[in-house]
């Protein structure tokens, strides 16, 4: 946004823009035409950078509340598996299995991470 800046500069200091009304519809004239630049930069530059602002301040929000349920539902699903592998990891841990080499069987089993294999 640019900053304000009446013209002339200088505003009703500058006897050249603004000598002495000859009338009074000359002083209202003058008086009023500061008043219109300081309208027209709040409506044609204030106005604006405020809505774009409000603009990208709503579409933040509304993306922040997308990625905060992404990371709800990406919460609950690493809690899933989170369960999942620790069902597996014991399942692991407690199961054995007979396996049959020739005419003699083995009762494999899996203890603390350690595969055993004991004859039957």
């Amino acid at each position: 946004m640019d900053n304000f800046v009446f013209s002339p500069s200088d505003g009703f200091l500058n006897t050249s823009s603004y000598p002495d009304p000859a009338s009074g519809t000359a002083a209202r004239t003058q008086l009023q035409s500061l008043h219109t630049q300081t309208r027209n930069f709040i409506n044609e530059q204030v106005v604006p950078a405020i809505n774009n602002a409000q603009t990208a301040i709503s579409s933040l929000t509304s993306n922040m509340a997308t990625a905060q349920g992404d990371i709800s539902t990406l919460h609950s699903s690493l809690s899933a598996l989170s369960e999942a592998l620790s069902a597996l990891s014991t399942s692991l841990t407690t199961s054995s299995l007979n396996v049959v080499v020739g005419s003699k069987t083995y009762n494999i089993t899996v203890s603390n991470g350690n595969v055993v294999a004991n004859e039957v």
